[in-house]
């Protein structure tokens, strides 16, 4: 059995990273935030999370992955919003480790008008990412992502929420390389939003 590295230095890099511009981030947003969202409401979304393969068709397993993000949304109505989300690392471990960069476009759907401090939400992504080598191993180093959630939001008070969900994600070349076997996972993840 191969063994497989440690993501920790890589998850403790990015969990310092993601804490700076969310400070950063809170300074900005200071002045009066709107305590729910409404049209027009901006967010600046810094996030972690961990995925870990599943074998579904012809899906690479064993792989796990850690990503951090960085994200903007701008809610269209008081219930839907279209964003942008910067993945500045994305470290998957497959027979050694693959660091990526990508981007993703968002969507975010509250299922409820936010009235209390929790709102469930769906939501929807595609992007791509480019890592530092083949990934999956032997097929390309620029993939192609697709990802569909549900979670949970929490209102920490006037501009700040948290966010707690899941995710199916799928990295795929499509069709690109010689092979295409993708990459199947489950997505926990967690998010910090300040709305401005």
């Amino acid at each position: 059995m191969k063994h497989i590295p440690s993501l920790r230095p890589a998850a403790a890099a990015a969990l310092r990273c993601a804490l700076g511009v969310a400070l950063f981030a809170g300074a900005a947003a200071a002045s009066a935030p709107p305590s729910v969202p409404q049209r027009g409401t901006n967010v600046v979304v810094v996030g972690a999370g961990v995925g870990v393969a599943h074998e579904i068709g012809h899906s690479v397993v064993p792989a796990h992955f850690f990503a951090a993000t960085l994200g903007y949304e701008r809610y269209l109505s008081d219930r839907f919003a279209l964003g942008v989300e910067g993945v500045p690392l994305f470290a998957l471990t497959q027979d050694g480790t693959a660091y990526g960069m990508g981007l993703t476009v968002t969507g975010h759907h509250l299922l409820a008008r936010r009235k209390q401090s929790f709102t469930p939400f769906a939501e929807w992504g595609a992007g791509f990412l480019h890592f530092n080598r083949e990934e999956p191993l032997n097929t390309v180093r620029f993939d192609f992502t697709l990802r569909l959630g549900v979670g949970g939001e929490w209102s920490l008070g006037p501009g700040r929420t948290v966010t707690a969900g899941y995710r199916f994600h799928h990295i795929s070349n499509a069709g690109r390389g010689e092979t295409n076997p993708g990459i199947n996972s489950s997505y926990p993840y967690v998010e910090m939003g300040l709305l401005f």
